[in-house]
């Protein structure tokens, strides 16, 4: 599978501080950037996107209530956003959407990389129909064992389809649609980007399609929400995984355009046509 590498500089990671004593920051999970353009402008609001259960998880063992974003910078290194865990906001109108934002303007020192909003596949997108069962999938994010000490360094893991938006899923936050993804989700992963692959070779309208330069178009499917495990109980035949969970290897993916209400929701319109106005101003 060939990806341009350049799509990991739009993970970051998010991290807690843990310790009322001393600062203390654990690298917990991750998130990802979408652009929202403004027209006629150079500059973009972006959108830091993760799952909701992590900022939920982040207001229940944060010490200071403050989200840490980390970020790669220009000069190589990495720096934190700071963020209130009261400013990440949440879909307007479904409590079972695993999703969470925070938008603004960044800083110059970060080097990162904005996905568009029109990467996005949506059951409106003209590829829409183009996707299915078995296609590849691709998930960027954190491996808590190895998340870099200069850098950030998100790892690539892939997959493939195993379930479309049949019938709801049932997730910590109620029934739900999510797709169902053959790849292994594990802690770290929750907000993670998923993208999804055409084949080189397809049907489309009943005609045989196929990329000669072997490249495959590349779409963004939604966020990484969990896994389904297998508990074992004490009978467990192997007493060393007595009352452990086994990772099914099935991860669930919140639709993008859930992902995509959240970021127009009437509160965000409010903020980005405030800050136009300002740059009308200037």
């Amino acid at each position: 599978m060939k990806i341009a590498q350049e799509i990991r500089k739009s993970v970051f990671f998010v991290c807690i501080n843990n310790s009322k004593a001393s600062m203390s920051l654990s690298v917990v999970s991750t998130g990802f950037i979408l652009s929202s353009p403004i027209e006629d402008k150079q500059e973009i609001f972006i959108n830091l996107i993760t799952a909701k259960h992590v900022i939920d998880a982040a207001r229940k063992y944060s010490a200071d209530g403050i989200a840490y974003v980390r970020m790669n910078t220009v000069d190589g290194g990495y720096d934190y956003l700071n963020t209130s865990l009261d400013d990440w906001i949440f879909h307007p109108t479904d409590p079972s959407a695993d999703v969470a934002l925070f938008s603004f303007v960044p800083p110059e020192r970060f080097d990162y990389l904005a996905l568009p909003e029109n990467m996005a596949i949506t059951e409106k997108h003209p590829k829409h129909e183009q996707i299915n069962l078995g296609d590849d999938v691709l998930i960027i994010g954190l491996f808590v064992n190895h998340f870099g000490r200069q850098k950030n360094i998100p790892l690539i893991r892939t997959g493939n389809i195993a379930a479309m938006l049949e019938e709801p899923v049932d997730t910590v936050y109620g029934s739900t649609d999510m797709y169902l993804i053959e790849s292994r989700s594990i802690g770290g992963l929750s907000g993670s980007p998923v993208f999804v692959q055409h084949p080189v070779i397809r049907v489309e309208e009943g005609q045989v399609k196929y990329n000669l330069d072997g490249v495959k178009p590349t779409y963004f499917l939604g966020l990484i929400h969990g896994h389904f495990d297998i508990k074992l109980g004490m009978d467990s035949f192997v007493p060393d995984f007595a009352n452990q969970s086994v990772n099914r290897g099935i991860a669930m993916v919140v639709p993008a355009q859930k992902i995509l209400e959240t970021i127009h929701q009437p509160k965000i319109e409010t903020i980005r046509a405030e800050f136009i106005k300002n740059l009308n101003r200037t």
